[in-house]
C-alpha cells in the first residue's frame, strides 16, 4: 500500500522506500527547468547568459514559454553581474522585438541587479532579506565566479555559503540558477549543461 511521503523526510527502512510516494517532479520551463537549486555550466561565449535571460523574461511573462515549452509564472531576480545596462537593454529590446511584444505591464515581474557583494561578504545575507521583501519563484546570478571569486574553491567554504540558498528552494516555492563557466579542457568544453538538486 503506497503511502504520501513529507518531502523533507530523511530517515526510511527499504519497505517505506518501496511504498512511498512523492509529488512530481515541478518546472519552471516545461520539461527544460525543473525547480530547485541548479547549475546551468558550459564554456564562455556559447550563449549561457543570452539563454538565461531568455528564461527570466518567459517566466515573468504570464503568457511565457521557451521552445514550445510553457512556463510558469512569477517574479524574477536576474543577477547580471558581466553585463551593464546598456548590453541588457539592447538584448531585451531585441528579444522582445523578435516577440512583437511593445510594453506589457508584465516586465515589472522581471527585476535585474548588475552589481551584487559576493557570498562570502554579505551577498548571502543581502539575497535572503531581498527575498523575504518579494515573493520571486525565481533567482539566477551570473556568473558564480563573480560571487564565489576564491581561488583556492574551498569546499568548506563554498559549502557554507551554498547550504542556505540551497535551503530556500527546498519548499518548491522557489528556485535558484547560477550560471558557470568552465574554462578548463574536458569533455564538456563545447557544451551547455544542467546539474539539479531537486
Amino acid at each position: 500500500m503506497a503511502t504520501n511521503t513529507k518531502q523533507d523526510k530523511v530517515n526510511w527502512t527499504a519497505r517505506e522506500l518501496r511504498q512511498a510516494e512523492f509529488q512530481p517532479v515541478k518546472y519552471l520551463i516545461d520539461k527544460i527547468h525543473p525547480q530547485g537549486f541548479s547549475f546551468l555550466g558550459g564554456r564562455p561565449k556559447i550563449g549561457k547568459s543570452f539563454l538565461e535571460f531568455q528564461k527570466c523574461i518567459a517566466i515573468a511573462n504570464p503568457n511565457g514559454s521557451l521552445f514550445g515549452c510553457s512556463a510558469m509564472t512569477g517574479r524574477v531576480l536576474y543577477i547580471s553581474l558581466e553585463d551593464n545596462g546598456r548590453r541588457l537593454k539592447r538584448r531585451l529590446d531585441m528579444m522582445l522585438n523578435s516577440m512583437g511584444i511593445k510594453d506589457p505591464s508584465w516586465l515589472d515581474n522581471l527585476e535585474i541587479v548588475t552589481n551584487w557583494r559576493r557570498f562570502d561578504k554579505g551577498g548571502v545575507e543581502d539575497l535572503g532579506n531581498r527575498l523575504n521583501k518579494k515573493k520571486y519563484i525565481y533567482c539566477v546570478t551570473d556568473t558564480y565566479r563573480k560571487v564565489f571569486p576564491m581561488k583556492d574553491n574551498d569546499s568548506g567554504v563554498v559549502t557554507q555559503f551554498l547550504n542556505p540558498i540551497h535551503a530556500l528552494t527546498t519548499s518548491g516555492e522557489f528556485s535558484f540558477e547560477f550560471v558557470d563557466h568552465h574554462r578548463k579542457n574536458n569533455q564538456l568544453n563545447n557544451k551547455c549543461h544542467y546539474s539539479c538538486k531537486l
